[in-house]
């Protein structure tokens, strides 16, 4: 095995420096280095050239898998006792850090999602043990300060008609497939966030209104109704801030075992459910009664918007239904 302080190409060359495998277990590892502080070093120089070249771009590290093998692997280390108020990268297999993009920040990690379907990006948490939870597969912290800008943590965007975030929970057991915790409540500045909240579109993206004397509204569910005057519609049209509906099924014997769209449990000595009417002579709660052969009668079908009549009407003979158009 030959020695030296340090090994440099010169170059011009195709490769500075090649192992190659010729046949089946010939050489194992191609290379194997190690350093105190980085073990291995890749620069891409393509995009260093001068004078620059708009558009031009150089690779750091570049990983082939063959098979089921992955390109890359990284495998982080364990911290040494005694090491606290670590970063929340700390020991991570990869860790990625975005450089200056043409309009802002690059991303810290990419992911292009393979033929087929692929995902972009892929997280599994490990499983748990004795005496700590399973980790999440995927978490996200969004960067800013408190008192200025602040970003989301996890931020998604759906193509066509599908969901920009979608959550399922463990058919298995009573996960939830969506939660949400709304911020603390603090101070007046800090008047606590919704559990959820969801802005139809063409609504302003606010936060629900105050409590009377100004006092913090740190709701579960906030929604806001959307709506549009696009003469393509004929009329104006309106979206409900939130819309719930009851799960429906049927016993073996035959009688159906519905459920309500939305309840709704007073504490203390207010109500469960509370309505307060629009400015303009608005009814704070509106219901319409069921008729003795069901909601699905013609008589209070007839009251009823397009989508919903089609969705009981659906479910009264069994047939899958989907979210309302």
């Amino acid at each position: 095995m030959s020695k030296d302080s340090q090994f440099t190409a010169t170059g011009p060359a195709a490769i500075g420096f090649q192992t190659q495998s010729l046949g089946v277990n010939t050489i194992g590892i191609g290379l194997d280095v190690s350093g105190i502080y980085t073990g291995v070093k890749g620069t891409g120089t393509q995009g260093q050239v001068i004078p620059p070249t708009p558009g031009s771009a150089g690779i750091g590290v570049q990983g082939n898998g063959s098979g089921v093998g992955w390109g890359v692997a990284g495998y982080g280390g364990d911290a040494t006792k005694g090491t606290a108020d670590a970063d929340p990268s700390a020991s991570a297999g990869v860790r990625g850090e975005g450089g200056q993009g043409p309009q802002a920040g690059g991303p810290g990690v990419f992911g292009l999602g393979g033929k087929g379907s692929g995902v972009g990006v892929f997280g599994q948490g490990s499983a748990p043990r004795s005496t700590e939870p399973g980790g999440p597969g995927v978490k996200g912290i969004g960067g800013g300060n408190p008192k200025k800008d602040n970003a989301d943590g996890v931020q998604g965007f759906g193509v066509g008609a599908f969901t920009g975030v979608v959550g399922w929970g463990d058919p298995n057991a009573n996960g939830s497939g969506v939660v949400g915790f709304g911020g603390t409540v603090n101070s007046a500045t800090n008047a606590g966030g919704p559990g959820v909240r969801g802005i139809g579109a063409g609504a302003p993206n606010v936060m629900p209104p105050p409590l009377p004397g100004g006092l913090p509204n740190p709701v579960g569910v906030f929604g806001v109704g959307g709506g549009s005057s696009d003469p393509n519609f004929g009329s104006p049209i309106n979206g409900a801030g939130v819309i719930g509906i009851g799960g429906s099924s049927t016993k073996p014997n035959g009688v159906g075992n519905d459920a309500d769209g939305v309840q709704g449990f007073g504490v203390g000595a207010f109500s469960g459910v509370a309505g307060f009417g629009g400015g303009n002579s608005g009814t704070g709660v509106f219901g319409l009664g069921g008729s003795p052969s069901g909601w699905a009668s013609a008589a209070s079908l007839s009251v009823l918007p397009t989508w919903v009549r089609l969705f009981r009407q659906a479910s009264l003979v069994g047939a899958e239904t989907t979210c309302p158009p």
